[in-house]
């Protein structure tokens, strides 16, 4: 079927779907094939949905002229990539961008239902329109980005439920496999055993529990390829009484240990009202705060006196510890004064209600210049990345990703886009065991590794419960440049393989390290298969999504 015209035949079969929402080989490639990991996944023809009977055209058209459906909710994957193609079959694109419906389930508990292509600003949006006192689950990937998608990759934020997809309540969506489907006018959508049993008109309950009766299916289709999720309910996080941030600044890799301990304590003893903390060394902070000052083009690192100098005339240190306190009033103040003591240890700790920011508010108001100018911009991220923990997206660490982009500059007053800009970023995301060993040797294993392969180690350690960290390591390279390309693969897989001898695991993989790095002979993926050719016999859904298989011809 490899000569199939699938842009003709999606349009015979699809008359009722306006034209413009199906695009031939050429735009589609324009629109899909870019990505921010140099991949290139030819495709066949897109088409855009927002009709479940539609969805369901699209499986039985694709068994039958035995062709790839990759769906996507905004496609924006950067670092990983959306798909990969491994076999002759062709691709089209389900674009579910137009399934963004937001529906009330119940203001007063925080449950709303959410179409795969509502975009983390369209649920701020309808939030604040609407006089929700909830929170729209951020991440840093930005205001554009879907919030469902983002749930079932399993990814997570720094607002009060960092695990998004724990937020999730149920799932609604379609299983690529006819023999499941009923007789009936909506008995091919999958819902749960709950949603089965209750006989009520409103069908509340199943919006409610997540765990549902039997075994988890919904389970399933998180980081897979088993269904085509359709919509989700979310449990969202009620705005707080009370609020702060705090950063403590580490002025040296001898205080390490004390801000391990500071951190490990912190989420121990005040679980819930500190959800995260992040830990961030000075090269990740000034990549966040200013341009690459040896330009985009070349592989020039920081040098010691560079990264030295922009230390000092930025106000950083060697680590910075960054979190937020949610809660009512009194909660808020008496974990502040117990931070406050416990940060004794390891350096100066700035909370965002602190005078000294409303003084240095204050300052730059009147002396806009100089350290002032410095102290002015740090206020101004620190009061961005409030709102981002508040429920409010942002594109402030977007600009990260074009550190070596020498065609564009990332300016904050336009949509940011990574991968149509054409920015090189590879993400090595690990776990790290939260002992002070470990943190020790991964930190250490980092940058000797990205420095041998002149890629500037930007670390970050975010760390969601006390005894274990999901590190993201960004590597940027300069897509025009092939010894930067070849580079940054080769740090990427000298860090996964060598890391993986040091217990660093990764959490997420990019789409094609999926294929590369998974051992289908392993019982966990021999299981995973199985699941698969139960739910999707005709293989036409993603069939490479964590479901690692012999290459085929």
């Amino acid at each position: 079927m490899t000569g199939l015209n699938l842009y003709s035949v999606l349009k015979e079969n699809f008359p009722g779907v306006e034209l413009d929402s199906i695009l031939d080989r050429a735009d589609s490639n324009n629109i899909f094939n870019i990505n921010t990991i140099s991949l290139d996944t030819p495709i066949a023809a897109s088409i855009k949905l927002n009709k479940e009977p539609d969805i369901k055209r699209l499986i039985k058209l694709a068994i039958e002229k035995d062709f790839i459906i990759q769906p996507i909710g905004s496609g924006k994957n950067w670092g990983y990539g959306s798909f990969y193609r491994n076999e002759s079959r062709p691709i089209v694109v389900l674009d579910l961008s137009q399934m963004n419906s937001i529906t009330e389930v119940d203001k007063e508990l925080g449950l709303i239902k959410l179409g795969p292509g509502v975009t983390q600003q369209q649920l701020c949006d309808y939030l604040d329109q609407n006089g929700w006192h909830y929170m729209c689950p951020t991440t840093g990937a930005g205001p554009s980005v879907s919030v469902l998608a983002n749930a079932i990759e399993r990814g997570y934020g720094l607002t009060p439920h960092t695990d998004h997809f724990m937020a999730v309540n149920s799932l609604r969506g379609i299983i690529p496999n006819p023999k499941l489907w009923g007789d009936d006018e909506e008995d091919f959508i999958y819902k749960s055993a709950i949603a089965s049993l209750d006989l009520s008109e409103e069908g509340f309950v199943d919006n409610t529990f997540k765990w549902g009766l039997g075994p988890y299916v919904e389970g399933v289709f998180t980081q897979s390829s088993n269904a085509i999720v359709t919509e989700g309910t979310i449990r969202l996080a009620k705005r707080p009484q009370g609020f702060l941030s705090f950063v403590i600044k580490v002025q040296s890799d001898h205080k390490l240990d004390s801000a391990l301990a500071f951190i490990r304590n912190s989420l121990g003893e005040f679980e819930g009202a500190i959800p995260a903390i992040n830990l961030m060394d000075k090269r990740r902070f000034i990549a966040m705060n200013g341009e690459n000052p040896n330009g985009a083009v070349g592989q020039k690192l920081l040098s010691d006196e560079q990264i030295s100098r922009f230390t000092k005339d930025n106000l950083l240190a060697e680590w910075m510890v960054v979190g937020t306190v949610y809660g009512n009033k009194d909660v808020v103040k008496a974990v502040r004064k117990h931070l406050k003591k416990s940060a004794k240890k390891v350096g100066f700790i700035l909370f965002t209600d602190s005078i000294l920011i409303k003084a240095g508010t204050q300052l730059t108001k009147l002396f806009p210049a100089g350290k002032i100018k410095t102290l002015k911009h740090n206020i101004e991220n620190l009061k961005e990345s409030n709102e981002l923990m508040l429920g409010t997206p942002k594109q402030m660490a977007l600009p990260l990703a074009y550190w070596r982009n020498s065609k564009t500059e990332p300016n904050l007053d336009r949509n940011l886009n990574p991968a149509k800009d054409g920015c090189g970023l590879l993400w090595y995301a690990p776990l790290v065991p939260m002992k002070k060993e470990s943190i020790k040797s991964f930190v250490e294993f980092v940058r000797k590794t990205c420095l041998k392969h002149k890629v500037e180690p930007f670390i970050t350690l975010t760390v969601l419960h006390h005894d274990c960290a999901d590190s993201t390591i960004p590597i940027l390279y300069d897509k025009d440049d092939p010894d930067s390309v070849k580079n940054a693969f080769a740090c990427n897989e000298e860090l996964f393989e060598e890391g993986r001898k040091l217990g660093f695991v990764p959490y997420r993989m990019s789409v094609q390290q999926q294929m590369d790095k998974l051992n289908p002979d392993h019982i966990h993926w021999k299981v995973c298969a199985e699941i698969k050719k139960a739910l999707d016999p005709y293989n036409i859904l993603t069939p490479t999504r964590y479901n690692p298989v012999p290459n085929k011809s």
